[in-house]
């Protein structure tokens, strides 16, 4: 899968639920500017911009506290999630310091346990090089992903 991952033109980039960067494709590479080597095994937060870096590792934790109460009490469920299955406007960080404005969409992947306290966050990156056009196009996709994921819900709860 890290190879199919890899061979992709968009930005993606896969952390754990602890906020450790498991993956980075070589298109992620060239916009951050660091290498796999430089980001693997490190924070995801190394790459973000203000306020979302200091606060991340808490946001993190309160998820991985629902997954695990989420399991203890009715096994399989998944916990919702402010990010994942939609997407926002954020500002990144380069290795030189400087800001990066990207549009950010967020998927959950299981791993092979299953267990929600055990996933992986998948990161698909655009950049943002000219906001009015590509915010439109982003904002239909992210729109048409939540009308999606509400289908799904609804159609659970049937």
């Amino acid at each position: 899968a890290a190879s199919a991952l890899g061979r992709k033109p968009q930005p993606l980039l896969a952390m754990s639920i602890t906020g450790t960067v498991e993956f980075m494709n070589p298109p992620a590479e060239a916009l951050f500017g660091w290498t796999q080597e430089e980001v693997l095994g490190r924070n995801i937060k190394m790459l973000m911009g203000e306020p979302f870096a200091s606060r991340h590792d808490s946001f993190l934790q309160k998820y991985q506290d629902r997954c695990l109460e989420a399991e203890r009490a009715q096994g399989d469920h998944v916990p919702a999630s402010n990010i994942v299955g939609s997407g926002r406007d954020v500002v990144a960080k380069h290795k030189s310091g400087s800001s990066l404005r990207i549009f950010l969409m967020v998927a959950r992947m299981d791993r092979a346990s299953g267990r929600a306290a055990d996933c992986l966050f998948l990161g698909h990156i655009v950049p943002l090089r000219n906001p009015t056009e590509q915010e439109k196009a982003l904002a239909q996709e992210a729109a048409q992903h939540r009308e999606a994921r509400q289908q799904r819900r609804r159609a659970r709860l049937a």
